[in-house]
Parts: C-alpha cells; structure tokens; sequence
C-alpha cells in the first residue's frame, strides 16, 4: 500500500512539473525566442544566419512559410536582397534561405579576387617641365659686359676665378656664348659679322698677359658697334 502510494506521488509530481514547466517555462522561451526573431538581422554569414534563424522559429513552433519568408528576407545583408531581387520569388522557405546562402558565397568570393587584383599605385611622379631648376654661371648669358678694369683683371686670377663672369668653377672659354653671338648677328641686319666672341677674348687674357691691352680695345670696339645701323655719309 505504502509502495503504491509513493508511486502514485512520483507520477503526479512529474505529471504536475511537465505542464507547470509548460504553462510558465515554455511560453517565457517563447516569448525570447521571439523578441529575438524579431531584431535578428544579418551581421556575419548568410548561412550562420539562417542556422540561428531556424533555431529561433522551432522553438516558437511557426509553419506559416510566406511569414517565414517575410522574416527572413527582412533580415539579410542589402547585397544579397540585390541579388534576389533579380531572380523569382522563392517557392518556398528553403529555396529562400538556399539562394540567399549560394549568393552571399559568391559575394565573399569575389571580394577575395578583388583583394588579389589590386596593385599598388605608383608614388613616382611624372616630370615637371616647368619645375624651377637653379642656373648655373655658365647657363646665364648675363648683362652684356664692357672691358674690366686691370685690377679686377689681376683679382680674378689670382684668386682663380672666371675672366669672362667672375665666378669660381670654371673657365671663360667654358661660356656658351657664341651660338648666342650668332643668333644676335642673324636677328639684326646692322650686327657687324666678325666680332670676336667675348670668351675668346677672355682665354686669351688667360694665357697671354700682353694680350691684356689689345684684347681690352677690341671689347671695346665689340660693345660700341653692336646693334648701330651705319651713319649716313
């Protein structure tokens, strides 16, 4: 009698736990899962998606497959409702959630590619043409220069500078000056034709000191009939 009645208190305690169990514990999981469903949104894979999607519909027990359909689709990243937007409606749940998992595959696969396509851009720049570059001395055909005194004659050589500019590093006969000479005499009609190039003259002061004198009254000469037209007889 006593085995009987302990049996009958175990089947009725159990009995009583399972429907409390259900009447309080299953329907507060019901009301998460929902409130779950509810803000689920795709934030990692589509298929990762679709798994805790599925998770969160069998605990709430829903069947109604256009519904499921609408809470799903809800959900899904913007590239892939792109992609789905092109195609037919699903028929049904799984070829929804099958599409969506083929496309968002794709997707990631091709942004892989892309990662693998990009180069580095170049960081060499082209060539300026108009970018300042700094003359030297013997670029610059300055101010056309008249005979210099010997004192300044005797202090560029000593310190060993250039008889033509006064400039260190080189020498009067390194002046590109009579191309330039040329040019002149062919632009102006009245330009004698045999002068003789500053440079030269300079050179000469070089290496021939009495030279100094005649080669002073030829500048001179040189400066004074550059660009005259003749005098009237």
């Amino acid at each position: 009698m006593l085995a009987q009645s302990n049996t009958l208190r175990v089947s009725n305690w159990s009995s009583f736990k399972g429907e409390f169990e259900q009447a309080f514990f299953d329907q507060d999981e019901k009301r998460v899962a929902a409130q779950k469903l509810n803000k689920l949104c795709q934030n990692r894979s589509t298929a990762e998606y679709a798994s805790e999607f599925r998770e969160l519909v069998a605990i709430l027990g829903w069947t109604e497959d256009s519904q499921l359909q609408h809470a799903f689709y809800d959900g899904l990243k913007p590239h892939v409702k792109d992609e789905l937007a092109k195609m037919d409606d699903p028929v049904n749940l799984v070829t929804l959630i099958t599409t969506a998992i083929k496309i968002d595959n794709r997707h990631w696969s091709r942004e892989q590619e892309k990662k693998g396509e990009t180069t580095p851009v170049p960081t060499s720049q082209a060539p300026n043409d108009f970018a300042h570059t700094t003359p030297v001395p013997m670029q610059i055909d300055a101010a056309r220069r008249g005979p210099i005194s010997q004192a300044e004659k005797d202090r560029r050589r000593k310190e060993g500078l250039c008889h033509y500019c006064g400039e260190k590093g080189h020498m009067a006969k390194d002046h590109n000056l009579p191309q330039r000479r040329t040019n002149l005499s062919a632009n102006n009609p009245w330009a004698p034709k045999n002068l003789i190039p500053e440079p030269v003259v300079a050179a000469v002061q070089e290496t021939n000191p009495f030279a100094q004198f005649m080669a002073a009254i030829v500048a001179s000469q040189n400066q004074s009939s550059q660009g005259f037209p003749p005098s009237a007889s």
